[in-house]
């Protein structure tokens, strides 16, 4: 993979809004997508606990991604009907936790060994940057 335009991009970015996230501007977004709200419903659906059940974390997936302001309304049911279909429920839940509350990278693997096996082919996305609006 060339990093290159990942790079200029980055770059860019960091250009663009100095400040990070106490830039405004994206105070703004961060507003529309009701962030924390997202976060204290994750934390409370992928509790510990949660995970003996690895149904209820499949659900608790399907009600966070419809929730997003990141999934398209037309995207909502493929992502819950995707999670549905899903047959390693079992072995991404495990992932998910060890993610979550164990070794990150332990936990990340299966998780990549499932999800790039599972999803439909999206199309490629260019990384070179958007051109800037006058």
């Amino acid at each position: 993979m060339d990093l290159k335009p990942l790079h200029r991009a980055e770059a860019e970015l960091l250009s663009h809004y100095r400040g990070w996230f106490c830039n405004p501007e994206l105070e703004q977004i961060d507003q529309q997508h009701k962030l924390e709200n997202m976060t204290a419903a994750a934390r409370e659906a992928f509790k510990p606990w949660a995970f003996e059940d690895s149904q209820s974390i499949r659900q608790a997936m399907i009600k966070l991604v419809g929730a997003s302001s990141m999934v398209s309304l037309f995207e909502n049911p493929r992502c819950r009907d995707y999670f549905l279909a899903l047959s390693e429920v079992e072995a991404l839940s495990a992932g998910l936790e060890d993610f979550l509350h164990a070794e990150q990278q332990r936990g990340f693997e299966p998780m990549l060994d499932i999800l790039p096996k599972t999803i439909p082919r999206i199309p490629k996305c260019s990384t070179s940057p958007a051109p800037r609006r006058a």
